[in-house]
């Protein structure tokens, strides 16, 4: 499961893999009126997750190098590492991981060695998921996004998604009000949707939101997905920046 979960969130981060090329755009970060527009959902819960994924050039020298690079990275935005390391080796992949899972945040550090047929790539990959405190994860991007650029990471991607959910199952008519109150509140518009029961996902663009990805020629840097939980017998409303990568 771990395996499978780490593969998805490779994947949707390294976007080049998908014919999806990460890209920059000189206008205002509004970042905080994304998570200002979420509120507008009038969900029961919510939480905030930060990805970040980033290159190291020429790769670690080895293990301990590798570990090494966790701590700076676990130090720099105030986490104690109290617990073990993990490891683990295939013929194609090599991980070291940290997990630690608190009341109020979960965070999940890794370095993963990706081999090919002549080289190996190093990433570093960091997962925070902050509990109900939504505004707080804007300071963990930005702090996360310096430290990797101070210690000589290059491609350096991230990926924000705040999670809500509303009881029951909403209808298309209530998800299009959501959509359309999010879009209104973001200056935005919308670059591909699927409005469907089992699929609601839109993809949009906002100039107030620097970051954005290209695909079909189109910029993305919104993304609503919203989806029934029968478990929960709740609808879970996602936004995220620049997409949405799931697991």
């Amino acid at each position: 499961m771990k395996k499978n979960k780490l593969l998805l969130i490779i994947a949707a981060v390294i976007w080049l893999a998908a014919g999806i090329q990460a890209v920059m755009n000189r206008v205002i970060y509004r970042e905080e009126d994304l998570v200002a527009a979420f509120s507008l959902t009038d969900t029961d819960t919510m939480e905030s997750t930060l990805t970040v994924l980033a290159e190291y050039p020429g790769g670690f020298a080895d293990r301990e190098a590798r570990m090494a690079a966790l701590e700076s990275l676990a130090d720099g935005i105030g986490l104690s590492i109290d617990g073990p390391f993990h490891e683990e080796e295939s013929e194609s992949r090599s991980e070291i991981w940290y997990e630690k899972q608190g009341r109020y945040a979960a965070t999940s550090l890794r370095s993963v060695r990706l081999t090919g047929d002549e080289a190996s790539t190093d990433y570093i990959l960091l997962r925070l998921t902050i509990y109900e405190d939504t505004d707080r994860i804007l300071s963990y991007k930005e702090l996360a996004g310096e430290l990797c650029e101070e210690s000589g990471y290059e491609e350096i991607q991230t990926r924000m998604t705040l999670t809500g959910s509303r009881e029951g199952s909403l209808s298309l008519e209530e998800r299009d009000q959501i959509t359309d109150r999010l879009l209104e509140s973001l200056s935005g518009s919308i670059a591909f949707e699927n409005r469907g029961e089992e699929d609601y996902t839109i993809y949009a663009y906002t100039a107030g939101i620097r970051e954005y990805v290209l695909s079909a020629g189109r910029k993305i840097n919104i993304q609503i997905v919203m989806e029934y939980d029968p478990d929960e017998e709740v609808t879970r409303i996602m936004v995220a920046t620049p997409i949405y990568g799931g697991a």
